[in-house]
């Protein structure tokens, strides 16, 4: 009786290890996060469906390198935007719209496909990731990170997005 006196102790310790790998992996599918690598393709795509969507008039407050950036935009042109809850007197208040969003990817993209840019030899390592909008093509999610050295990671994330009449 003594040789199977911790069979039932240690089954026990394998059916709980097992439970919560299980649960581990449940939460990763469940929470993890729908974006896709930032390809020339999915880039084009989006924009494509953002110009076709005729959207020109909207307030947007996303965070970008965790400033919270908000702007409201007239037919394609910034009239406010608040950055970090004060009002910007930046020159170039068009970054901030989201053509400027997705010409801030374009540049993401040709940094991390040229060795010789501001990325140098990190950029085959680094991670660029993203999600855009079904329906309207407008980034959601961008998430850049890896590399190593100096590069420091980027990320986009949209809060509120509201179209205007």
């Amino acid at each position: 009786m003594e040789r199977w006196s911790g069979l039932p102790r240690r089954r026990n310790v394998y059916i709980a290890f097992a439970t919560f790998g299980l649960g581990v992996l449940a939460a990763v599918v469940w929470f993890r996060e729908p974006t896709q690598p930032l390809t020339r393709e999915a880039l084009d795509a989006a924009r494509q469906r953002w110009r076709d969507s005729g959207v020109r008039t909207y307030e947007a407050r996303y965070r970008m390198n965790g400033s919270l950036c908000e702007v409201r935009c007239r037919e394609g042109i910034v009239e406010d935007l608040i950055v970090d809850g004060r009002i910007s007197n930046t020159a170039e208040v068009r970054s901030y719209s989201i053509d400027g969003l997705f010409d801030l990817l374009e540049l993401e993209f040709a940094n991390l496909h040229d060795p010789t840019g501001p990325f140098g030899e990190n950029a085959p390592s680094m991670m660029a990731r993203v999600r855009f909008n079904v329906q309207f093509g407008y980034p959601e999610r961008y998430v850049r990170s890896g590399g190593g050295g100096m590069a420091r990671g980027a990320s986009i994330e949209m809060v509120i997005f509201n179209r205007l009449n």
